[in-house]
């Protein structure tokens, strides 16, 4: 059901439900009141099921991340977790203005933990999330190639630009820089939704701008960064520091069973 956000389209459109199914007429404010308990009800529905569709999509690795579970121990991640807090409180209107979201960083910093937490946040708001992985984004057109469906580059494009954020975990190859079609595959997608003021959000495993811009290439890392929050997540890796933590504490409980007892 589509609603007219208007007081006087509600009126309308409930009055005219009741008269249907043989109510007396009642009040206006009744009418108003009921009209927004039914609107919020059909809210809530979709904001479940878009929650349940972007768990299914990245996975239970990420799917309880949020803004509180991030681990901002060092005064650069302070900085970071307030500015994507206060730019996913702002959702709402960094869709309607196009605004995106470019984390640049080291792999294991937690740029994907921050990118679901502004998702989640987004999601609250009722705005459309899709979360797909860059190399399943390429992979996508590769297979193309390789089927005779009747789906075309154009279709998949057209698909990517509907959906209010398309957000993208690492656009770039493990190693080396974009080939030439995965280039221009992703400057299509990013070139049409920035003509329709549509915010991409990204994450690239990088150590610095300069890295980006080199295996990006100028107008795709142009593109992803204008009217966007670009956070640098420059901190240790997260996960080598809970390997090292693991590695120590394995390392004390076994000390005693490979110590030989003392026979007296």
């Amino acid at each position: 059901m589509q609603f007219d956000r208007t007081e006087t389209g509600l009126l309308f459109k409930v009055d005219s439900r009741l008269r249907h199914d043989g109510f007396a007429k009642v009040s206006r404010q009744r009418i108003l009141e009921m009209a927004k308990r039914v609107e919020r009800s059909i809210q809530k529905q979709n904001i479940d099921r878009r929650q349940e569709a972007f768990s299914a999509a990245v996975g239970p690795r990420y799917a309880g991340c949020s803004f509180d579970s991030f681990n901002a121990a060092l005064p650069e991640q302070k900085a970071v977790l307030d500015a994507m807090t206060a730019y996913a409180s702002n959702a709402v209107e960094n869709v309607q203005t196009g605004s995106g979201l470019l984390l640049l960083g080291s792999a294991g910093t937690g740029k994907d933990h921050l990118m679901c937490a502004a998702a989640r946040t987004a999601i609250n708001e009722n705005i459309d999330v899709r979360w797909v992985n860059g190399r399943d984004l390429f992979g996508q057109f590769r297979d193309l190639m390789d089927t005779n469906s009747d789906t075309t580059e154009a279709d998949v494009i057209d698909d990517l630009t509907t959906v209010a954020i398309l957000a993208v975990s690492d656009l770039l190859p493990v190693s080396g820089s974009l080939s030439p079609y995965q280039a221009d595959i992703l400057f299509r997608i990013l070139d049409a939704r920035y003509r329709h003021l549509r915010p991409v959000w990204a994450t690239l495993n990088v150590g610095s701008s300069g890295e980006a811009d080199t295996r990006m290439g100028a107008q795709i890392i142009d593109r992803l960064r204008d009217a966007a929050l670009v956070a640098r997540c420059n901190w240790p890796s997260y996960r080598k520091a809970r390997i090292l933590v693991t590695t120590e504490a394995k390392a004390v409980t076994e000390i005693p069973l490979t110590t030989s007892p003392q026979i007296t």
